[in-house]
């Protein structure tokens, strides 16, 4: 028999003798630690000695867990992971990062689980940092601690809060949501340090030793963190490849420490009831949890999006060669750039390299587990604190209503809600982002574990949307991101719109002097009807003036997929020459349809604004636009315009009431609204000169 087995089997004899009965003082007194009895076994001349007294100075005096204890949120459940792709062999207990040991994928080793000698899961400094915030109070405890009484739910779901705008220098216009009477925050709104805003001092150093800046938090981060901290919602829709760095670092920033605080506070109160336990004393049971563990969902439009915000979390998170990241070379195989031989080599604009510089999949999702300073990705869902996908990823597995199989048990306790590059969700598929947000915070069908004595008040009051944090960002906005807010959005501490977009509109861009006319529609329609009454005008007015052969060489650029149908068989139909690009057609179809187009073999050119959002052709040949509605992206237009390639070209644009917002990116706020407001229905504008009407 081995020297290791023979201790194990001395241990198991000792446990079985009989314990000195008394009060539980008397108990917790007399009762031998683990580390003491192995080393009553090993003697005092042993070797392993030496390695047991340095590893218990490593680790501290943190006591270990007995056999009867359980994990908070255990994991019960069958596993719901990401199944791209099989997990190899030799990775299936891969530990990557400057320490060895730790937990890998569930085995667990010699290394710690908490974060250094607290034992706390990463809240050794947590008393410092409620030090620093006791004066203003924590915006962690002061929004999950406040339980709102039926009174005040009536009247966050009945009343119309009054809107009340600003103006900042660096946000735009901000527009401020009151949530009800007595829910502001006490955080000041021009932090000097992150300390002030409850951020834990370990998360505060690994952000000044990561920031590219001389001071803690740039021009934008300092007006947008307060609203950030203080749990409110936030719809910021000036998103810009130059700030959007600095956006993901701030949300992700906010993200570990609320992640970080509720561990801390479950693992707190597990060593608060197991101590009354064993002194004999009963004291209530606290309620810190949710009905799942999942706390976070971040909704991103491609993998290379969710690598970013992977780096940016383990930057902060571990400092620079120390800490554990699981599975991190599987995450960079299937998150990273694709193939430099599937690169585009035709020059692009900047935003479009830095948006389709990396992996483009737009189904992907991953549960991300925080223990301290250990990362562990592809966790399962159950077992993970923040979950990263796309609305397309998630929608796979929450499924719809007939389906045998499908699961949304998940969403149920999600207490921050991100979205990040929203506009992209315009271009994929705004269906799936409305399904995921319509099951988030049901009731679960299976109880997955929980502990329902531990599970706070107003989650078991199906309240927890009132108290779920909404970050929306976004490079502009429309009438479905605004939506999400009147819709979706029932935080009781309020929220803010800051709309920062740029006052002079796209038309500036445009290089040529060209009669650029647009014809609003009329009469006024509802939303419904709206679609119909844009076919009807164009059939009627706009396509018989372009039926001539003066006329050859015209693009008809259409935003909706479901307009471009209805347009494509009209043409059809009425035995017009056309060619047709969408985002489904294929490589074959692409260069058939732009070489008959350049060559005059077809006299129209039908185009979606999907298919140039994902390729940006450069088609030849232009001599007339015509945009059937106003696009989406404000560079569309001029991209488009700039085709042109003769001085007789023009360019048409209808319009109507409801596309106020688009209008504005395009031709700029004021003269949007002198458009919108004229009780002339046509405008005439002409790069570089005033508004000719």
């Amino acid at each position: 028999m081995s020297s290791s087995r023979r201790v194990k089997q001395k241990l198991v004899e000792r446990r079985k003798e009989p314990q000195p009965r008394g009060n539980g003082c008397e108990a917790a007194e007399e009762e031998e630690t683990v580390y003491e009895q192995l080393l009553s076994l090993l003697g005092p001349k042993k070797r392993k000695t030496k390695s047991l007294n340095k590893r218990r100075k490593d680790h501290g005096s943190r006591r270990l867990p007995s056999a009867d204890e359980t994990l908070p949120l255990a994991d019960k459940h069958e596993p719901l992971t990401d199944q791209s792709q099989p997990i190899p062999s030799d990775e299936r207990t891969e530990c990557e990062g400057g320490k060895t040991g730790g937990i890998c994928d569930g085995v667990e080793g010699d290394g710690e689980i908490g974060d250094g000698e607290s034992g706390d899961g990463g809240d050794s400094d947590g008393d410092e940092s409620e030090t620093e915030t006791k004066a203003n109070g924590d915006p962690f405890r002061l929004h999950f601690d406040h339980l709102l009484t039926s009174d005040e739910m009536s009247l966050l779901s009945s009343s119309s809060p009054s809107l009340l705008p600003s103006h900042s220098p660096t946000l735009g216009l901000v527009t401020h949501i009151p949530g009800i009477p007595g829910s502001e925050l006490a955080v000041s709104q021009h932090p000097v340090s992150l300390s002030q805003l409850g951020i834990k001092p370990k998360l505060c150093h690994n952000w000044t030793a990561n920031s590219p800046a001389a001071s803690e938090l740039t021009d934008i981060q300092r007006h947008l963190f307060p609203i950030i901290a203080s749990y409110k919602d936030l719809l910021f829709s000036h998103r810009t490849v130059e700030n959007s760095e600095e956006l993901r670092r701030l949300y992700v920033l906010h993200i570990l420490n609320h992640v970080l605080k509720t561990t801390s506070r479950i693992l707190k109160n597990n060593h608060k009831l197991l101590q009354a336990s064993k002194e004999g004393r009963h004291i209530e049971e606290p309620r810190d949890q949710g009905l799942t563990r999942p706390k976070v969902l971040i909704l991103l439009p491609f993998r290379h999006s969710a690598l970013q915000v992977v780096e940016s979390l383990t930057s902060l998170l571990l400092p620079p060669g120390q800490g554990v990241v699981h599975n991190q070379r599987r995450f960079r195989r299937e998150y990273g750039a694709e193939d430099p031989a599937g690169q585009r080599v035709v020059p692009k604009p900047s935003s479009f390299t830095a948006l389709f510089s990396g992996n483009t999949d737009d189904c992907f999702k991953v549960g991300v587990a925080i223990r301290g300073r250990m990362v562990r990705l592809f966790a399962d869902f159950y077992s993970s604190d923040i979950i990263l996908a796309s609305p397309l990823g998630l929608r796979t597995i929450i499924g719809a209503d007939g389906d045998k199989k499908r699961d949304y048990d998940f969403l149920s306790s999600v207490e921050i809600l991100v979205l990040d590059q929203t506009d992209v969700f315009l271009m994929q598929n705004w269906e799936h982002v409305t399904h995921v947000l319509n099951h988030l915070h049901l009731k679960p069908r299976e109880a997955h574990g929980v502990d329902f004595s531990r599970v706070r008040l107003w989650v078991l009051n199906e309240w927890s949307k009132s108290y779920r944090q909404t970050i929306v960002l976004s490079s502009f906005l429309t009438p479905e991101i605004n939506s999400i807010f009147t819709t979706y959005c029932f935080n009781y501490v309020g929220g803010a719109r800051c709309d920062g977009g740029r006052e002079e509109g796209s038309v500036g861009q445009v290089a040529r002097q060209l009669p650029q006319m647009f014809a609003r529609l009329s009469p006024s329609v509802s939303p419904s009807q709206l679609p119909d009454h844009r076919m009807k005008h164009f059939s009627s007015q706009v396509l018989p003036s372009y039926r001539g052969d003066l006329m050859k060489g015209t693009v008809i650029f259409i935003p909706s997929y479901f307009d471009f149908v209805r347009v494509r068989n009209l043409m059809k139909k009425e035995e017009l020459s056309i060619a047709a690009l969408s985002e489904y057609t294929t490589t074959s179809g692409v260069t058939r349809a732009r070489t008959q187009f350049y060559q005059g073999v077809t006299h129209f050119l039908l185009y979606t604004e999907r298919a140039h959002f994902f390729h940006r052709y450069r088609l030849k040949g232009v001599r007339h636009v015509v945009f059937y509605s106003i696009p989406t992206y404000p560079e569309h237009y001029s991209d488009l315009v700039n085709m042109v390639e003769c001085e007789e070209g023009s360019v048409e644009v209808l319009y109507s009431e409801w596309d106020q917002l688009a209008l504005r990116r395009v031709v700029g706020r004021a003269r949007a609204q002198r458009m919108m407001t004229s009780s002339d229905s046509t405008h005439m504008i002409v790069t570089g000169h005033q508004t000719k009407t």
